[in-house]
């Protein structure tokens, strides 16, 4: 696309602002973040978080978010200097994450009081990144100075949101000794709930004690949803014993198995799949069930999940307001996994015997009540 100029390096999708650069540094795909740059990626760029691709790449580094190799693919195209300035960071945030070696961060931090709640380009504050790193110690001696718990950063994330989201069950206790609130949103308006989603059952319980509601997203997504695209099986579990309803659907018209299916989360769709209350009836905005879903996005062991169980209730034929099958959608999908095709196919036909056969039972049920 580069060669023929079908694109730029710095053409942006327009929901979050990011263009490829930030994609393939944030998605660890660093040999494709390299050719963008030599094709004229501008490391600059803000997306629409505040965030620009030099930024991500200090934060990737830092927070130690995807492996070592990522890592120094990433160092070796910025050196310290570039990402750390463009991170913006007071000498209190670099003594935080350990680009000052040899600092007493207490004595530090005495010394420098007044850059205790100072914010860098991304807003966080040096609490906001101890917690993400989770330096428990870090975290420990800011706090013993009374540093501000509710400061938000260019997500509108607070430090105990880091907290959660890395996944930190002793920086969320220490913050909410520290009176962290619990129950605010960031700019998704994600709950800590929808954070916690993605990491364990204790943190679920731990938070809804503190009061945090099962509210939706701006997304309309449920923390389910979210333990359905990170195939949390076992929080999944535990929300819908909780009363989390299944059958919620999103911004999109999308219900739960729907991210499941999306996000090749096999082991929550077969767990879905084995619920009773579970409606594969439900329509997106565009018309389609969660069948022709699975024929854009699925793969094998996805449609195997839909094969082996018991599906009576979803229409293979349902045509959607774009004027397709599920079937049709598939044939012009392009590089399908392999044998995808056979055993999706195989699951039409499955869907389609059920389907009219429980027809055929209603009316024969609905003739013999009217005699």
């Amino acid at each position: 696309m580069l060669i023929k100029r079908q694109g730029t390096p710095n053409d942006a999708e327009t929901s979050l602002g990011k263009t490829a650069f930030h994609t393939a540094i944030r998605n660890g795909l660093p040999e494709v973040a390299k050719l963008l740059w030599s094709a004229g990626a501008d490391v600059d760029l803000i997306d629409n978080e505040g965030m620009t691709p030099i930024q991500e790449a200090g934060w990737q580094i830092l927070t130690r978010t995807n492996s070592q190799a990522h890592r120094d693919a990433l160092q070796s195209m910025f050196d310290t200097t570039m990402w750390s300035e463009a991170l913006e960071l007071s000498l209190l945030h670099k003594a935080v994450v350990n680009l000052l070696p040899g600092v007493n961060l207490e004595e530090f931090i005495r010394v420098h009081k007044s850059l205790l709640n100072v914010q860098d380009a991304t807003l966080r504050t040096p609490l906001h990144w101890a917690a993400e790193t989770a330096d428990e110690n870090a975290l420990d001696a800011l706090l013993v100075h009374h540093a501000d718990t509710s400061i938000r950063d260019c997500f509108g994330d607070t430090p105990l949101m880091k907290a959660v989201k890395k996944g930190s069950m002793n920086c969320i206790k220490k913050l909410l000794v520290a009176r962290a609130d619990p129950t605010v949103t960031n700019n998704l308006r994600e709950t800590t709930l929808h954070l916690a989603s993605r990491h364990s059952v204790e943190m679920i319980d731990l938070l809804r004690s503190m009061g945090v509601p099962f509210s939706p997203s701006i997304q309309n997504l449920t923390p389910l949803d979210w333990a359905a695209i990170t195939n949390n099986v076992e929080v999944g579990r535990h929300l819908i014993s909780l009363g989390v309803d299944v059958n919620f659907p999103d911004g999109r018209g999308h219900t739960t198995i729907f991210h499941a299916t999306i996000c090749w989360g096999q082991e929550f769709a077969r767990m879905l799949l084995g619920l009773p209350q579970l409606d594969l009836s439900v329509l997106n905005h565009d018309g389609e069930t969660v069948l022709h879903v699975l024929a854009r996005h699925g793969d094998i062991r996805g449609a195997c999940a839909f094969l082996d169980a018991e599906i009576h209730g979803l229409d293979p034929d349902v045509v959607s307001s774009k004027g397709e099958t599920a079937s049709e959608v598939f044939e012009v999908r392009l590089m399908p996994p392999v044998g995808f095709d056979a055993i999706f196919q195989r699951l039409v036909v499955k869907l389609r015997d059920n389907f009219h056969s429980r027809s055929i039972m209603e009316d024969i049920f609905f003739y013999t009540k009217e005699k």
